[in-house]
């Protein structure tokens, strides 16, 4: 069994750190993740690509673990019992069927990284906001309605992901209370105009404090369409990062209007934005 054979490499291997068990079909874990030798040994661990619906027990025995992999799995829940993996730092739980996670997660006070991209969360979970310590934060693909106020605790935040969740929607505001090194992408969401303009105003303001959002990107009118396609079509204009074909507009950033985003360039000078 290949599962059995990495695991007596890595129970030889007197510095080894990591166990790669992705992609081997397991429905649980070996009973070798109750030997005393290899509970303080292993720090990084990769369950990815397997048949494990539930949450393996025998990970929260790991007391010495920093990062773990469970994508790709079908996991539908997590046990409480994860509060025990004190020291972890990573947590990829991307590609599963989860909908909530246990309370005692919030525990998790060294998490910094938390990957839940490719669940069905229809609420954003609270225990969340007590991750003090979280930088990454990803909840792209899933079926989030709102946002919880509390999400302005995450203070080191870096980066949340909330893209493709077509059912988010609700106040943006909320938002504006992440920090100011924290980059939020809501593209392919589903918020009003109404909230978007509010929040496009609040971010143009030569004050902003707030976070750095990536906006999600219309399709332009046909009348748009025309005037920048008569202003590409001048001589000493020059567009990049935009494809000049029906059904398929790509911006590289967009805010107010099409002619504002490309600066009119001689032929050969050097494009900035």
């Amino acid at each position: 069994m290949i599962a059995a054979s990495r695991i007596e490499d890595f129970l030889e291997n007197f510095k080894a750190e990591y166990l790669v068990l992705s992609g081997l079909g397991l429905k649980s874990l070996p009973d070798v993740f109750n030997n005393k030798l290899f509970i303080s040994r292993l720090i990084h661990l990769l369950l990815s690509n397997n048949k494990l619906e539930s949450f393996p027990n025998g990970i929260c025995q790991l007391q010495y673990l920093k990062s773990l992999t469970l994508n790709r799995n079908g996991l539908t829940s997590l046990s409480n019992e994860i509060c025990q993996l004190q020291r972890l730092e990573v947590l990829d739980l991307s590609d599963n069927k989860l909908q909530s996670l246990p309370n005692g997660i919030s525990q998790l006070q060294h998490l910094k990284s938390l990957t839940l991209i490719k669940n069905c969360f229809a609420s954003f979970p609270n225990e969340i906001c007590q991750l003090l310590n979280l930088e990454f934060l990803t909840f792209s693909h899933n079926e989030l309605q709102l946002l919880p106020e509390e999400i302005g605790r995450l203070r080191k935040l870096t980066f949340l992901g909330l893209s493709d969740n077509s059912a988010l929607q609700g106040s943006l505001n909320i938002l504006l209370s992440l920090p100011r090194h924290c980059k939020v992408n809501i593209q392919r969401t589903n918020f009003s105009e109404g909230a978007l303009r509010d929040l496009k105003g609040a971010y143009n303001r030569q004050d902003y404090q707030g976070p750095e959002i990536f906006f999600p990107v219309t399709s332009p009118s046909e009348g748009a369409l025309g005037d920048l396609k008569v202003a590409y079509n001048r001589q000493g204009y020059r567009v990049r990062g935009f494809k000049m074909k029906k059904g398929n507009h790509t911006c590289r950033r967009a805010r107010e209007g099409l002619l504002s985003i490309y600066a009119p360039l001689r032929r050969g000078a050097i494009w900035r934005r």
